[in-house]
């Protein structure tokens, strides 16, 4: 039959160059020889099979990019979820600090006795701070510092007005912008006022912090919350914002352990000092 297909062709192209005549009639009269479907077909026939090669040249380019394609998006969706894991390492990283997890820890660990232990509001005189059953915002701080090592602190612990010196010494780093707060950060507020720090600054520790919307949680020891409950008595860590006290609390500066520091005991420095005034004091009246 192929054959048959394109030998009609052949004798058609031979017809339409002069080459052949048709069959004579009985009149002697001569007709075109007449090219059947069948002719017509197998030209159509030729033409798919020479473009046969071209079309599956063009599939083979076409699968080839499609490939391309593939393995191209294959490729950033390994190099997105690279990413992704690196930067959820990273946070991972930074929440599971030891120096912070190991000083949040004794910050709960101080906030639990004074609860349980039904602790008073007040200026510590004793070492270690807080064994006569007294605590305070700063007294909070000064006591899991001591538990950590730190004891070369004045007798009764840490306050408010030394601080600033005191932590940037042993170990810790000042935050100067609200916006870099984080988790085991301490913070310091001034009393609305600015000012030389006095005793009614108050000083918390950061168990979480949202910087959009000042959203915290913190381990706090001051005198009251702005409802008027004890904090001592309160559960911790609790849920507020930054300045619960509102324009009465202005943001100051934070600290954040960035390095373990081998303080000296008491005991064997000799470093201790005389009691002074915590922040937001029961003797000095301080609400916070």
């Amino acid at each position: 039959m192929f054959r048959k297909k394109y030998a009609a062709a052949f004798l058609a192209l031979l017809l339409s160059a002069g080459v052949l005549t048709g069959c004579g009639s009985r009149t002697g009269s001569l007709a075109p020889l007449e090219i059947s479907s069948e002719s017509e077909s197998a030209e159509e026939d030729w033409e798919v099979v020479t473009s046969a090669p071209e079309s599956r040249e063009e599939s083979d380019e076409s699968e080839a990019g499609k490939e391309e394609t593939e393995e191209s998006s294959a490729s950033e969706e390994t190099e997105e979820s690279s990413s992704s894991e690196e930067s959820s390492s990273d946070q991972t990283a930074e929440e599971q600090d030891p120096l912070v997890e190991e000083f949040i820890a004794e910050v709960a660990s101080v906030y639990q006795m004074a609860h349980d232990g039904n602790f008073t509001y007040g200026n510590s005189e004793v070492d270690p701070p807080c064994d006569d059953s007294l605590i305070s915002c700063d007294r909070l701080v000064a006591r899991a510092l001591w538990n950590l090592g730190y004891r070369d602190q004045k007798t009764g612990g840490m306050t408010v007005y030394e601080e600033e010196e005191y932590l940037t010494s042993h170990g810790f780093i000042r935050i100067d912008d609200q916006a870099d707060l984080r988790r085991g950060d301490i913070v310091m507020q001034d009393n609305g006022q600015g000012g030389e720090v006095n005793w009614h600054w108050h000083t918390f520790v950061l168990v979480s912090y949202d910087p959009e919307t000042t959203a915290c949680q913190k381990y706090d020891c001051g005198h009251y919350t702005p409802e008027g409950e004890e904090r001592i008595q309160c559960d911790q860590p609790f849920d507020t914002v930054l300045a619960d006290f509102g324009d009465e609390r202005n943001f100051y500066c934070g600290f954040r352990r960035v390095e373990d520091w081998p303080a000296e005991s008491a005991e064997s420095s000799g470093e201790s000092g005389e009691s002074g005034a915590s922040g937001d004091t029961a003797e000095e009246g301080g609400e916070v």
